[in-house]
């Protein structure tokens, strides 16, 4: 159950900013309550590029909770997807 003024947040891997994928949004059981959805992406410039820190992630998400709306939220950077980490 869920207070009538909850806010869910759902933190999503940068998969969920593919080319191609679908645009992150609440699941159907969800609609009607407000909803964050917080992909974490990387950081770096060209192709030095390096997946977020704990502190960045946890800091970015932090960020969202209190941001003053709902929707999405990108942690560090998805674009251009092919400067992603491989590891």
């Amino acid at each position: 159950m869920l207070a009538e003024d909850a806010l869910v947040v759902e933190v999503l891997g940068s998969g969920a900013a593919a080319p191609g994928a679908p645009e992150p949004g609440p699941p159907e059981v969800l609609r009607g309550i407000r909803h964050r959805a917080v992909v974490l992406g990387f950081t770096g410039a060209g192709a030095r590029t390096r997946w977020l820190s704990h502190e960045q992630i946890s800091g970015g998400v932090r960020a969202a909770v209190h941001a003053p709306r709902d929707g999405l939220h990108v942690v560090g950077r998805v674009r251009p997807w092919e400067h992603r980490p491989s590891g």
